[in-house]
């Protein structure tokens, strides 16, 4: 579960941001590409904040949609798994979000 060590990172870099002050929100976003749990996330962000400046925080998690872009045929179109191709059968296109953490 690699979401631990993201939660982990977060909360390191948020409590050194914090410089003693409690935080009361942090939000995420979170592509649909990113091979990230939402659940897991909330879960070992819930757990770990616990004895730190984060221990009333709310975690707030947007999700971010795949999106690309065909070098093809110029569409953009929604992209729900990494190596889909465009709709005009291409595979020639670049990632526009997504994979974002």
């Amino acid at each position: 579960m690699h979401e631990l060590s993201l939660v982990e990172e977060i909360i390191r870099i948020s409590t050194a941001a914090a410089q003693g002050r409690s935080v009361r929100r942090i939000t995420l976003k979170v592509g649909a590409l990113s091979c990230v749990m939402p659940e897991a996330l909330q879960f070992c962000f819930d757990s770990g904040k616990e004895g730190t400046v984060l221990a009333a925080a709310q975690l707030q998690i947007d999700r971010v949609p795949g999106e690309a872009e065909c070098h093809t045929c110029g569409q953009r179109y929604p992209l729900e798994e990494l190596y889909q191709p465009c709709p005009c059968g291409s595979c020639e296109r670049s990632v526009l979000q997504g994979q974002e953490i």
